[in-house]
């Protein structure tokens, strides 16, 4: 879907799987906007995931937007790790 909008809007973007953003973020180049669909897969701040994202959106200055239509929260800290 995301590649779509790319292309439709001829957006100078890159659609990563969550999956493979270890392998590929911090040899990408900069994006000023970061948008993570399926955040709450970020939960978890001791994660690789979320460390390579945190790490990529530090290092660049990147803005960010969060979207999830399954927030998925034990608790309180599962909400701030996402934010």
């Amino acid at each position: 879907m995301w590649e779509d909008y790319a292309y439709k809007y001829q957006l100078r973007a890159k659609v990563l799987p969550i999956s493979i953003v270890q392998q590929k973020l911090p040899n990408m180049r900069r994006y000023r906007l970061v948008i993570i669909d399926e955040s709450h897969n970020l939960r978890n701040r001791d994660s690789k995931r979320y460390r390579a994202v945190s790490e990529y959106i530090s290092l660049n200055a990147s803005k960010e937007i969060l979207l999830t239509a399954t927030p998925y929260n034990k608790d309180l800290t599962d909400l701030s790790n996402q934010l």
